[in-house]
């Protein structure tokens, strides 16, 4: 398993050649990292008040969430969680919205909030740029989703229009729309003062921090101010980054998706590829004979046939 195997001496030059590439993508150079302002300019001071919905969206689940909020008080929360269908990733952008806003009503019927005027922050965990808080496009899609209709269109919009439809929902419109790596850094906020950073490592991989506006050539206004910066760190290594470090797995793997040659750190590292991951492994070592005797279970032939929920229980 050598080729699994990275040196700190390696890890610490990609470290120092993903900040190189954070750089140029601030500054609008080419750059496998999209470094995306999210329009995100003031952090939780803890004397924020209110009940609000939230839609988070972004990979193999989904959650819907009611927060309530009270000066220097825990936050209140309830949530449901729904996971999404295969099929779902596939279907038009109208009915994958309609199917979030139908979840949306289901939860609010259930919390007997039927037609109430309420605000909803959206988290949206896929590559989008930014125009304000509530305004966001869809650059591509990630991890497996290719809903025709969706790239290059307002995501807030689309799922306001889905809500608009829905009589238990029609009251309800998306005020704030964000990454979810920037939700977890506001999240942190609230609870640490001092938090900065926020770090996704599930389904996908990806991160957002705090950086000076007159660091970012994309925005205009107080050079001093702060603003939340979604790095999109996923796509690290679609220049050849990572090549050195890639096994013929991660190359496998890279080529059956339906990205090839983008998002390779993230299809290296994160939950959705793991499980393949161990599956093609696995079928290294019965080749070797180093597994099963030599002898390839019918049920090991099987593509994607391991969720990388499952994959600690081969640890």
């Amino acid at each position: 398993m050598d080729s699994f195997t990275v040196s700190n001496e390696r890890l610490l030059q990609l470290s120092t050649e993903m900040c190189l590439e954070m750089g140029k993508g601030l500054q609008g150079q080419k750059s496998s990292l999209l470094m995306l302002p999210t329009y995100v300019f003031n952090l939780p001071n803890g004397n924020e008040v209110g009940k609000f919905l939230a839609l988070d969206f972004g990979g193999s689940t989904f959650r819907v969430i009611l927060v309530g909020v009270e000066p220097n008080k825990a936050p209140s929360v309830k949530s449901s969680t729904i996971t999404m269908d295969d099929e779902m990733k596939f279907v038009s952008g109208d009915k994958l919205f309609e199917h979030l806003a139908s979840c949306v009503a289901s939860f609010m019927t259930e919390e007997g909030l039927e037609g109430d005027n309420l605000q909803l922050g959206f988290t949206f965990s896929f590559p989008m740029t930014q125009k304000s808080i509530s305004f966001g496009t869809l650059v591509y899609w990630t991890k497996g989703f290719e809903n025709p209709g969706v790239v290059g269109k307002d995501v807030a919009e689309l799922l306001n229009v889905a809500l608009a439809k829905n009589e238990i929902t029609k009251n309800v419109k998306v005020v704030a729309l964000a990454n979810d790596t920037a939700g977890t850094l506001v999240a942190g906020c609230a609870t640490f003062n001092n938090c900065r950073a926020g770090l996704i490592l599930g389904t996908g991989t990806n991160a957002a921090y705090c950086e000076k506006v007159a660091n970012v050539l994309k925005l205009t206004g107080n050079p001093n101010e702060m603003v939340v910066i979604n790095i999109e760190w996923g796509n690290f290594g679609e220049l050849g980054h990572l090549s050195d470090i890639q096994t013929e797995f991660d190359n496998v793997i890279d080529k059956a998706s339906n990205n090839h040659g983008k998002q390779i750190f993230e299809k290296m590292i994160s939950g959705m590829y793991l499980g393949e991951l161990v599956r093609l492994v696995a079928l290294h070592y019965v080749k070797q004979e180093q597994l099963f005797g030599g002898n390839t279970p019918d049920i090991l032939l099987q593509i994607k046939l391991f969720r990388w929920c499952c994959c600690q229980q081969f640890y």
